[in-house]
């Protein structure tokens, strides 16, 4: 066992000599790493990594990544090689920004507002569902190969001028009224 063990996870190496990787481990993930390492040896696969909780020295559970190399054919080592590293601060921020972005989605699904997000070129690659009640328009309708135009082509430059001026550094957003086509061919103002 590395000296790093005691950084990692707060015990001296001394004290995992002679003790099992599975006395440690998460209860519920000991059956699934013990049959991911047997299928490993017997088709002779790929080194794949294998994910598992394991109990810090203070109780917590941290989470690692660990990859075994058969090493049993090899005369200077003669034995079974594990790498392990922890992973627990990327796999915990991995979560936080799927909830973040599931939130967003939820937001911007549900939302009453019209909202979009254009490319650097000006083309609409997303729009919220929304834009069927306000305009009347299917999203794949906008934002396709073949996109439907929705803002009156005099208010184009006023609305590309609001969308360069707020990615200046330091720019308070700016507020910019529009007119966009209803499929019906009506117009309605939006900001």
């Amino acid at each position: 066992t590395s000296p790093s063990v005691q950084r990692v996870l707060g015990y001296a190496p001394e004290e995992l000599i002679g003790t099992q990787t599975r006395d440690l481990m998460h209860p519920d993930d000991v059956d699934r790493v013990e049959q991911a390492v047997a299928e490993q040896f017997v088709s002779g696969g790929k080194e794949l990594p294998i994910i598992y909780r394991i109990r810090h020295h203070d109780g917590s559970w941290r989470i690692f990544e660990g990859v075994i190399t058969d090493m049993l054919d090899e005369p200077n080592i003669h034995g079974i090689i594990a790498t392990n590293r922890d992973i627990t601060e990327r796999t915990e921020a991995e979560a936080a920004l799927r909830l973040t972005q599931e939130r967003f989605q939820n937001l911007v699904q549900h939302s009453s507002d019209l909202i979009s997000i254009a490319n650097a070129e000006g083309a609409i690659t997303y729009i919220s569902p929304s834009v069927k009640r306000l305009l009347g328009y299917e999203p794949d309708e906008i934002i396709g190969p073949d996109p439907q135009p929705i803002i009156d082509p005099a208010d184009v430059p006023r609305v590309v001028a609001a969308i360069t001026d707020d990615r200046k550094p330091g720019a308070e957003p700016t507020l910019v009224q529009y007119r966009g086509r209803h499929r019906d061919g009506s117009w309605r103002v939006f900001e």
